[in-house]
């Protein structure tokens, strides 16, 4: 009797090249998007003193501006490096330094979860043009798709727990974003004055955003393709509204590409 859950199933954690390479080049994006965010921030007058307080964890001090400007050069080579598909491991490897290191200077939520997911690529880094990498198990990659239905559960937990569901919350949202001197690729006023006019229509788009978050936790477990598309809508809607999400839509959307790739034995064939 086969599982109701098909990432219980034995083979598993077999994992299809394809996907598994469109991931690596989407971290590698996602990389590229962060840099170019902090970029954008001149967040190098922090380290310069200038600009801000630090948000700095653990024990590292604040590193001076010139290895801000290292850091930031380490960084898009290994976003190049990930979007070519050329020399994955030890990008992998040194993208989670980087990665954990960047976290400690100057934190934020995506960087944390990039930090995660790379750290869980480098146990064992997935090259897609090993031959026949579809057939060995790789346990690391299955740790991925619990990572993403862990955020959703979280997420809309948080947002269940704090009243997120009476429309308030998502109406000041847009109302907050009206305002930012980097508005999103859509502008939101028009938005915000849709929800501000109308708290059925703000109190119904926030049980769809719980609902779907809900949602694609048995999916990407159970449906993991029919997940993918749901990750897309999600954190397409919110990149269109909401400035510097890109790094994080594109995190997510790699795991839900491992996801994607995921199959039992016998299931599929290697593609390289």
């Amino acid at each position: 009797m086969r599982p109701l859950i098909p990432v219980l199933e034995a083979g598993a954690d077999r994992y299809d090249a394809r996907w598994t390479r469109a991931a690596a080049a989407l971290l590698g994006a996602a990389w590229l998007a962060l840099v170019g965010q902090e970029a954008a921030n001149r967040l190098w007058l922090v380290h310069a003193g200038e600009l801000c307080t630090r948000r700095l964890l653990l024990w590292p001090p604040l590193t001076p501006a010139w290895g801000l400007w290292l850091e930031w050069g380490l960084e898009t080579a290994v976003g190049v490096l990930l979007l070519s598909g050329r020399l994955v491991r030890p990008a992998v490897r040194l993208g989670a330094v980087l990665a954990f290191v960047s976290a400690q200077q100057r934190y934020m939520n995506q960087k944390a979860l990039l930090t995660i997911v790379l750290l869980f690529l480098a146990l064992d880094p997935p090259d897609a043009r090993e031959a026949g990498f579809a057939e060995r198990d790789r346990p690391n990659l299955g740790l991925l798709r619990w990572q993403l239905a862990i955020v959703y559960l979280f997420s809309a937990l948080q947002k269940v727990r704090f009243g997120f569901l009476d429309g308030t919350s998502l109406t000041n949202i847009f109302a907050y974003l009206d305002t930012m001197r980097v508005p999103g690729w859509a502008p939101a006023g028009p938005m915000a004055a849709a929800l501000a006019a109308s708290p059925a229509l703000a109190k119904s788009l926030s049980w769809g955003v719980v609902g779907g978050e809900l949602a694609l936790i048995p999916l990407s477990l159970a449906a993991p393709r029919v997940a993918l598309v749901g990750v897309a809508v999600l954190h397409g809607a919110f990149s269109l509204f909401m400035p510097d999400v890109l790094s994080f839509t594109l995190t997510m959307l790699a795991c839900g590409c491992v996801c994607a790739g995921a199959r039992t034995v016998g299931t599929a064939t290697n593609s390289t």
